[in-house]
């Protein structure tokens, strides 16, 4: 079997100052950086051709397509040997043509558009950067643990559900890592993975509370400490989310104030103190992340893997905002490194939805990545669709049937690979 070969590279995709103000999905521009976005590209060269995994620092994403044809064009990498992700900050410029609040507003697609072209051409360089770097590395797995997220689906005193910190309630404390590293013993690239949301920073103004800013939020400012930790290897940390659907960070910029009447707002502001604590959360983060990184005991030097992808046609929720079409597209994939599965799911899943699948999946080594395609939002799980919670409310797929659907498909998904 040949030598497995990886190479990584990061490209700043923060809008040039001639684009601002950036336009983001949410409804707010933003005009100031805090810090710089990226877009972090590993390339694997084995027996079984390419494969690629690129996370952008961005809240969704669009054009996958099209990128797929530029990978195969100029790098021969198949189209179903790409695995695009999303860190699902929302501190930064959208991409995402189809998204729901992009669409049919002409001025915002437009600025979106421009931008996605410019994303594209910094994907591409990285990518090419990556493959020129390929080099002999040996790979390893392992888990760990990190206690800086929350369950944010809290039930108040009105008997109603909505974000807050539910410190009680199902939270996912999984931290995986996989490291790729040469022959010397030095780390070329990290993956990591865990389930949380960047929104540390969630609506973040400057100083002066003024404007608001770009940041990657607590997956880009984890990304930037432990790249900065690791400068003299210049190891590439790509970080990409799990089953973070109702997954928050410890703090949050805006929390919850419960009146003597039980009523509940998000009065309580950090405001410019949201910065500092996110910073903070991040290298508390980057500290779980290193002791896991410090636990692979085992490196392989070759490496099989398989893809298997799914589109499914998950029947549309019906209300004021449907559209005419009658199901909700939803892009699944299944990758295996060897005995490491990975799932990969196009849109944001409750985290009971992520371990029903996790005890489906017959390998004790499985990884959850969230935003692998066009977003479709929310994918509660029927309890949380029946208590309307922010994900249940907040969610295209009818009935909360979004996890019957995925489990089926994942099943078939495997058979196809045993075969």
């Amino acid at each position: 079997m040949k030598q497995l070969y990886a190479g990584a590279a990061k490209t700043c995709i923060t809008p040039p100052p001639e684009m601002m103000p950036a336009e983001s999905f949410l409804p707010i521009k933003l005009t100031k950086v805090y810090r710089d976005l990226f877009v972090r590209a590993l390339v694997l060269d084995h027996d079984d051709g390419r494969f690629a995994l690129i996370v952008f620092d961005s809240g969704d994403m669009s054009r996958g397509d099209e990128m797929r044809e530029i990978l195969l064009a100029q790098f021969d990498i198949q189209p179903q040997n790409v695995l695009f992700t999303v860190t699902h900050t929302h501190e930064a410029p959208s991409f995402a043509n189809d998204h729901v609040s992009i669409r049919d507003n002409p001025e915002k697609l437009a600025w979106v558009t421009k931008y996605g072209n410019f994303v594209i051409e910094k994907m591409t360089e990285c990518v090419r950067q990556a493959v020129t770097l390929l080099q002999p590395v040996r790979w390893g797995f392992a888990k760990g643990s990190s206690h800086i997220n929350t369950n944010r689906d809290l039930l108040y005193e009105d008997g109603t559900w909505d974000i807050g910190m539910n410190y009680a309630g199902p939270s996912d404390k999984e931290l995986d890592v996989i490291s790729f590293v040469d022959m010397q013993g030095k780390e070329v690239a990290v993956v990591t993975n865990y389930a949380v949301h960047g929104t540390v920073c969630f609506f973040g103004k400057d100083e002066a509370q003024k404007e608001f800013m770009i940041s990657g939020d607590l997956p880009g400012m984890t990304t930037a400490y432990l790249e900065e930790r690791y400068a003299d290897k210049q190891t590439v940390f790509l970080w990409t989310s799990g089953a973070a659907g109702n997954q928050a960070p410890l703090y949050m910029p805006q929390m919850e104030r419960i009146y003597h009447d039980g009523s509940h707002d998000l009065s309580y502001d950090l405001g410019y103190a949201c910065w500092t604590v996110c910073e903070h959360l991040a290298e508390l983060h980057s500290m779980d992340i290193m002791r896991t990184l410090g636990s692979v005991d085992h490196l392989a030097d070759t490496l099989r893997f398989s893809v298997v992808d799914q589109t499914l046609e998950v029947p549309r929720l019906v209300n004021e905002e449907s559209t005419d079409e009658e199901f909700v597209k939803l892009v699944l994939k299944l990758v295996m490194l060897n005995d490491v599965a990975i799932v990969g799911v196009g849109g944001e899943i409750v985290m009971e939805i992520g371990e029903r699948i996790k005890a489906l999946v017959p390998y004790k080594n499985t990884i959850i990545i969230e935003h692998i395609a066009e977003r479709i939002d929310y994918i509660p799980d029927k309890q949380g669709f029946e208590r309307k919670t922010f994900e249940g409310t907040n969610t295209r797929i009818k009935d909360g049937l979004g996890e019957e659907y995925i489990l089926c498909a994942l099943q078939n998904m495997l058979q196809q690979l045993y075969k």
